[in-house]
């Protein structure tokens, strides 16, 4: 049995035997004339699409469903069939349509073998091929195409069956079908999963003149796997760019595919002419890592990696490093080194890790070897202008009200290139109880201590550490005063018990004599009168009403002497408390707040301004240095009795604007000591920020006289930050420029401009930057301008520049 199956209703079939007839010679000869005839009047009249009808077939050499109908031969023989006429062939997941198919069996082997002329369509699961003509053995089921093309799908998963995967996801094809394509004198199927072509071309591209194809003179394509091609070459609009005499290609069933990335290109007033290559290895569903090489023309080549997990929502972690092989660099003669040769590095990482149900770790790294490479090489402005390297782990358990943690860090802080201080806890263990009632007193207790090896090295790489061990133990308890509604009045007392290894003797030096500190801090907290109105707008196309809430705020705060303050070695915030103070701030509040209709019809009550103001009073004017609620004498480090007066604004009228403004202003010297403002504004097309800050000494304060003119205040920090990203509303295509500015120093720190181009199939990014790198080691100041270019094609990813170009952080 050659074939198995069914014909639809109207197809002839040269099987159906006619019946035995008892009707004479001479009448069953007229009988069969009258047939012939009215089938070829038949045929001459019936209307030509019932001449195109489909010819379907089952062949009985695969598994099929059962219930199929009885074995027929349309033309030739049992053991040679040949089928006529826009034949259509089934087996299982794989569909055969051709003008003519012609089949053989071997009678050593019995297998089928087939031969399909005109036309040619073969389906298979996710795979169709067009061809001039089919060899095909549907045993093995394999064959060859002749002068054909092909179509792949990619899907998410192995399976060969569309219905059974899905495809993935369009945006990694420029927002086409995720498809590749392919086509070749020949295309041979090798096995289930495997096809070969000869001098061919792949590609991702659904134009009829693909953007970019692949040639080669073979590509093995192992279906939802890979695709080798030899003697590859890639050609974007015709124009050969690259040539390999191998390449591997990922057309694997997942989101995340092993291989090499397309490189990007780049020149540097420092680094000269760059290239940066990239290999991406997807070891599992939860786990990549990739690997980055850099050729910089003048200044060497670097080497990088970057590994990212993550197990569940709660437990992943990254971490990136770089390795710089820095050339030695000689003058234009050729007579003076103006750079040695060198090694630097640079590594940054991040983890979070459940251990337990209640236990958990967390641990970041940021650390530069050099602080002048991190400035030559990063492009990224938060990272060449980072002044800090950390490394630090903490694990810490919480079960209900109770936490305890263990930490580590060190922290490097540099005022110079190579200069630094070096802070940190070796370890620091900290326990806490959180804020309870007492039985049914509302009275809430709670309780802070912790444990502190504190080294710090004022230079780093000396020998000197003043560094000791700290034990503090904080107790504190807190009590609401009455429920009223307009009127809120907390109060709370705490006492502090803090011992240290070492103390400063009557010289000042510190030695190791230990020393204890006890210290008792009342506060009283009052807010109110409260006072509220409600406006009522439903006119108003802007919002349904209006709430105003306006609260004065005074909170009084004492704490104890601390006769052995000049005794203490002062680290940190817990050292610097200072005894015998009372201070009293006092404040206004107002905050403006809209009910609006939301774009689904819900009414959102939402805060659209806040304005605040206060002051702080210091018995001891020592004590307004300490105080992180006024950073401009925080920083400064200039006592006063009173503190600036502090006014903070934010504004959100709607959910695509904000802004932020804050002067700190001192009364005693009638100026404006500290202020910044910001803002921003958030489209679907378009986000713009903006940052500015400036500030003052308060000591170059003065008022002058007749005949002088009052000093020029000192300026402290003055600088001007603006970054503008606008792209289409599909996204294919968006600018970026950001430009950072030091008015104290007169000189831009940085200007980039970035812009990117996605059109289906291919994609390009370019990076402008130019940046002003202060006289450093053996470099002098200079403006390094640089220019970084990126592709991308479909199914083919590319990469950000691992020292952050495009605007990424590190």
């Amino acid at each position: 049995m050659i074939f198995c199956g069914h014909v639809s209703q109207n197809a002839p079939s040269a099987s159906r035997q006619p019946a035995a007839s008892p009707i004479g010679f001479p009448g069953r000869f007229l009988v069969r004339a009258f047939a012939c005839l009215a089938v070829m009047l038949l045929g001459v009249c019936w209307p030509a699409a019932a001449s195109a009808q489909s010819i379907i077939w089952t062949i009985d050499d695969c598994p099929h469903t059962p219930g199929t109908a009885a074995a027929l031969v349309e033309g030739g023989t049992r053991a040679h069939p040949t089928l006529l006429g826009n034949v259509s062939i089934t087996c299982d997941d794989m569909r055969l349509n051709a003008d003519e198919v012609t089949g053989v069996r071997d009678s050593a082997t019995n297998a089928l073998h087939i031969t399909a002329k005109g036309n040619v369509v073969f389906i298979e699961g996710g795979t169709r091929i067009s061809a001039e003509r089919l060899e095909f053995d549907v045993k093995t089921k394999t064959g060859t195409f002749y002068v054909a093309s092909g179509q792949l799908a990619l899907l998410v998963g192995k399976s060969t069956s569309t219905a059974a995967a899905k495809r993935l996801d369009s945006s990694l094809f420029g927002g086409q079908e995720p498809d590749a394509y392919f086509r070749g004198d020949l295309i041979e199927k090798l096995g289930p999963n495997q096809y070969r072509i000869t001098h061919g071309i792949f590609t991702t591209c659904v134009q009829p003149t693909p953007r970019w194809v692949l040639t080669g003179t073979t590509a093995t394509i192992t279906l939802h796997e890979h695709a080798v091609i030899h003697n590859a070459v890639l050609r974007v609009k015709g124009v050969p760019v690259f040539y390999s005499p191998i390449m591997y290609y990922p057309v694997k069933g997942s989101d995340r595919t092993s291989g090499f990335l397309l490189p990007n290109y780049g020149t540097s007033s420092i680094r000269g002419f760059t290239l940066n290559n990239a290999f991406f290895w997807a070891l599992n569903r939860s786990q990549d890592v990739t690997f980055y090489h850099s050729w910089y023309a003048k200044l060497g080549q670097g080497l990088g990696t970057e590994y990212h997990f993550i197990t569940d929502p709660t437990s992943q972690g990254d971490v990136k490093s770089n390795l710089v092989l820095q050339k030695e660099q000689v003058s234009a003669d050729g007579t003076q080194i103006t750079a040695p040769s060198d090694r630097e590095f640079d590594i940054v990482g991040s983890l979070s890790q459940a251990l337990s149900q209640n236990v958990r770790l967390q641990a970041n790294v940021n650390y530069a070897s050099s602080l002048v490479t991190q400035q030559l090489l990063q492009q990224n402005i938060s990272s060449f202008t980072q002044r800090t390297r950390t490394i630090a782990a903490n694990v810490y358990g919480t079960w209900g009200r109770y936490r305890v943690s263990g930490q580590t860090q060190i922290l490097d802080t540099f005022y110079g290139t190579t200069d630094a201080d070096r802070y940190g806890h070796l370890p620091s263990v900290a326990f806490s109880m959180a804020q309870a009632t007492i039985g049914h007193i509302p009275i809430y207790f709670g309780m802070n201590a912790n444990y502190d090896d504190i080294v710090h090295y004022p230079l780093l790489g000396s020998s000197t550490n003043i560094g000791l061990r700290r034990l503090d133990l904080k107790p504190a308890v807190r009590a609401p005063i009455g429920k009223l509604t307009f009127l809120q009045v907390n109060t709370s007392a705490s006492w502090e018990f803090t011992d240290w290894s070492q103390s400063l003797d009557a010289t000042g030096a510190q030695v190791k004599v230990p020393i204890s500190r006890r210290v008792f801090d009342l506060r009283a907290q009052v807010v109110g009168p409260i006072l509220t109105r409600v406006f009522d707008t439903p006119g108003s196309g802007y919002a349904e009403k209006f709430k105003h809430v306006f609260a004065p705020v005074f909170t009084v705060d004492r704490v104890s002497a601390i006769d052995n303050f000049a005794n203490i070695v002062q680290l940190d915030n817990t050292d610097n408390i200072v005894g015998g103070v009372t201070s009293l701030t006092y404040g206004l509040s107002n905050t403006l707040s809209a009910k609006r209709r939301t774009a689904s019809g819900d009414s959102v009550s939402s805060q659209i301004l806040d304005v605040e103001i206060n002051q702080t009073y210091y018995s001891d004017p020592t004590a307004s240095i300490a105080d992180a609620q006024y950073p401009s004498n925080f920083r400064t480090g200039v006592p006063g009795s009173f503190s600036p007066i502090a006014i903070t604004t934010t504004a959100a009228p709607t959910s695509l604007l904000n802004s932020n403004v804050r002067i700190e202003y001192s009364w005693q010297h009638s100026a404006i000591q500290a202020i910044s403002a910001g803002g921003g504004v958030r489209t679907s097309t378009a986000v713009i920020n903006a940052s500015w800050t400036r500030s003052f000494l308060p000591t170059s304060f003065g008022t002058g006289t007749a005949t002088t003119p009052p000093p020029v205040p000192t300026e402290v920090t003055h600088a001007l930050n603006v970054s503008t990203t606008i792209k289409a509303p599909d996204n294919h295509i968006g600018v970026n420029w950001s430009w950072n500015y030091d008015f104290l120093n007169h000189y831009m720190l940085q200007q980039q401009f970035s812009f990117y181009l996605s059109s289906q199939c291919c994609g390009v990014a370019a990076n402008l930057q130019t940046v002003s790198i202060p006289a450093s080691g053996s470099f002098a100041a200079t403006n390094d301008r640089r220019f970084t270019i990126s592709f991308t094609l479909a199914g083919i990813g590319s990469f950000a520049n691992p020292l952050g170009a495009f605007g990424q952080g590190r």
